[in-house]
């Protein structure tokens, strides 16, 4: 009986985990894409002091999601918008054409039209994190941290494309096909192109993050966090290796970039060979570099978030690290709390008795005074007289 109860528990948990979100196959076209797409663009329009040119016309962000479709969405007459390929000017990055896979959608037209644009010596780049809500929110504490004018480091997610884009999942599918409502004809609402050069998702964010790196101006912030022990903190096949930081113009020697590095399992990354690496790669870009492997403040903003994901090690070690904080904090608040309480009883007890020594010499003076002056004296000692005699003369009359 109980092992059936057990089963038909298990089975009632499966059914409510079912009836959850997470159930819902993943890995296709978000669904009213268009929506989320155009919403996000009028949001951060109206959120921020856009440029005027982004509300020019009362249906720009319409025209701009047109744009991102015509970049990667096949159509059935024309077929796959996927195989133009951007001729670029030799001087340009070579990133801006994207990962040079065959095939690969080329986004540079929407990037004319909302290009990834952040304030002069405010930029962040980042590597490690997961997704751009952690980046934003790592942006708001470094720029409390670095004491900027608006208290806010710009990551490529604050940014209009990267905002709209930020978490939303597209994939290319047969355009033959009719699709559910929420969908545009021609997209996969199941299944995505593994995540690599040539897939739209991943040549959407490679050619933006070189755009990004490529405008970047005067100081700016990395913020690098170690995912798991199996890899470096930086690495090689990151967007922020591969593609940001060989793009990035010089800074001769007139700007630095402000390194914040955490890895769960030590407290000296700024040691760690690929941080090592990157340094040197900054350097002889003539950057300044400083580095900080124990950003707290910023972990605590990652780890206390409602939305965080970052890898439980992390929180973890901080938690580790807050709790051996507070254990010395606590002992030394106690040690010094007992210690001054031990300091005031020894010294009411060193004054108490000084006060008793000084009571015990005064009742003996007073009690001298008391018996050469009072008027009643020879009475005191006639009675101890008498009392003495009595006492003796006992014995000698029974005697």
């Amino acid at each position: 009986m109980a092992r059936a109860r057990g089963i038909s528990g298990v089975a009632i948990c499966c059914f409510l985990l079912c009836l959850a979100p997470t159930c819902v196959e993943a890995g296709g076209t978000d669904r009213f894409l268009r929506q989320m797409f155009i919403g996000r663009c009028y949001t951060w329009i109206m959120g921020t002091n856009a440029p005027l040119k982004y509300l020019s016309t009362p249906t720009f962000c319409e025209d701009v999601y047109s744009t991102f479709l015509d970049a990667w969405l096949p159509t059935v007459d024309g077929g796959p918008n996927t195989t133009r390929t951007p001729s670029l000017d030799p001087s340009q990055p070579k990133c801006l054409a994207g990962s040079g896979a065959e095939g690969a959608p080329d986004f540079s037209k929407l990037f004319e039209k909302i290009p990834p644009q952040s304030p002069m010596s405010r930029s962040m780049l980042w590597s490690g994190l997961f997704g751009g809500t952690e980046a934003v929110l790592s942006g708001q504490q470094l720029g409390q941290e670095d004491d900027t004018d608006d208290d806010f480091s710009f990551p490529l997610e604050a940014t209009l494309p990267g905002s709209i884009m930020d978490g939303l999942s597209f994939c290319p599918g047969d355009p033959t096909v009719t699709v559910d409502t929420g969908y545009e004809q021609g997209m996969d609402p199941k299944n995505c192109p593994k995540w690599g050069p040539g897939a739209p998702g991943f040549e959407f964010w490679y050619q933006l993050s070189c755009r990004f790196a490529q405008q970047i101006r005067g100081d700016f912030s990395i913020f690098a966090v170690k995912r798991s022990e199996d890899e470096p903190i930086i690495r090689e096949q990151s967007f922020l290796w591969s593609v940001e930081i060989p793009t990035i113009v010089d800074g001769n020697n007139e700007h630095t970039v402000r390194l914040y590095v955490f890895a769960p399992n030590t407290t000296r990354a700024c040691q760690d060979k690929s941080v090592k690496m990157l340094r040197d790669a900054l350097k002889e870009k003539q950057y300044e570099v400083t580095c900080d492997d124990r950003p707290n403040q910023l972990i605590i903003a990652l780890c206390t978030n409602e939305r965080r994901r970052v890898t439980d090690a992390i929180c973890k070690r901080l938690r580790v690290e807050t709790l051996s904080n507070g254990a010395i904090a606590t002992i030394a608040v106690v040690c010094t709390v007992v210690g001054g309480i031990a300091v005031v009883v020894l010294y009411r007890f060193k004054q108490r008795r000084r006060f008793q020594s000084f009571l015990m010499r005064f009742d003996d003076q007073s009690s001298s005074h008391q018996l050469l002056d009072d008027p009643d004296e020879a009475y005191y000692f006639q009675y101890e007289e008498k009392e003495k005699d009595s006492q003796s003369a006992v014995p000698l009359a029974t005697m």
